[in-house]
C-alpha cells in the first residue's frame, strides 16, 4: 500500500479490518492529515486502491504483516481478549490465535484475488474545514 502512495503520504496511511464487527470491510485512512488535506488525501487513496489490489503480495510483505498482527495480538491484555471473546462470541481464543499463526501466503493471495473480483464500495469521510 505504502509503495503505491506519494512519498509524503506513506507514513501516514493505515489499514484496519475487524472481522468480528463487519467481515470483509476494510478501513483505510490517514493519520496526521490536516483538515484541509482530508479530501485530497482520501482521493489519493481511492486512486491508489486498484493498483494496491493488482500488486502481488511478496513473501517479505506477508511475513512482515503476519509478524505485526501476531505481535499486536500477543501484546493485547488478556482482559481485552476475553472481553472480545465474550462480545463477539468467539468460541475459542486459542483457535482465534491459531488462525493468525496458521494463515499462509496462499491464503492471503486467495483473499486478495477474491477482493479484486468482487464489487467494491468506496465511502469517503473527510473532515470539512471549519
Amino acid at each position: 500500500l505504502r509503495a503505491q502512495l506519494p512519498a509524503e503520504r506513506r507514513e501516514t496511511v493505515f489499514v484496519r479490518e475487524h472481522s468480528h464487527i463487519l467481515p470483509g470491510a476494510f478501513v483505510i485512512g490517514f493519520t496526521n492529515v490536516r483538515m484541509e488535506q482530508g479530501a485530497a488525501a482520501t482521493a489519493e487513496m481511492v486512486d491508489a486502491f486498484p493498483a494496491v489490489l493488482a500488486a502481488p503480495i511478496s513473501d517479505a510483505e506477508f511475513a512482515a504483516a503476519r509478524s505485526a498482527v501476531l505481535a499486536e495480538f500477543e501484546s493485547t491484555a488478556p482482559a481485552v481478549i476475553w472481553l472480545d471473546a465474550d462480545t463477539y462470541r468467539i468460541s475459542s481464543v486459542k483457535a482465534d490465535r491459531a488462525a493468525f499463526v496458521n494463515v499462509t501466503l496462499s491464503d492471503a493471495r486467495r483473499v486478495a484475488d477474491k477482493i479484486r473480483q468482487s464489487p467494491v464500495a468506496t465511502v469517503i469521510a473527510a473532515p470539512n474545514p471549519i
